[in-house]
């Protein structure tokens, strides 16, 4: 079993605009990885990004305030060989609602099947 945790903060100093757009001052990641048997690993990782602000369309007005993120994933991936494997990948367990960029909303709950091979 592995865990990894990675955090980052950053005061952005943006030289013409009034904010750094859409750049976290913080950020953390932890996570853990498991492996059955050197045959399935199982990921979690929990991603948290600090407020962040998106620049108005008409120039007049004040910077967007977009919330803070909390996203929880999942992956599970089943090697098959040493060649080829199958994934599947669960982004947003929680269902959050939430904006990464303004105006464009996340999908809540979404997966990702898929499979690879080495050559």
């Amino acid at each position: 079993m592995t865990f990894h945790l990675s955090t980052s903060y950053s005061d952005y100093k943006p030289g013409f605009e009034e904010k750094a757009w859409h750049k976290p001052a913080f950020e953390l990641s932890v996570g853990a990885k498991y492996s059955f048997h050197d045959k399935i690993l199982v990921d979690f990782d929990l991603i948290t990004l600090g407020k962040r602000y998106a620049k108005p369309y008409i120039d007049t007005l004040s910077a967007i305030e977009l919330n803070p993120i909390i996203d929880f994933n999942m992956g599970i991936e089943y090697k098959y060989s040493k060649l080829l494997s199958i994934y599947l990948d669960f982004y947003n367990l929680g269902s959050s609602k939430y904006y990464y960029w303004n105006q464009y909303p996340n999908h809540r709950v979404n997966f990702l099947l898929g499979f690879s091979y080495k050559i």
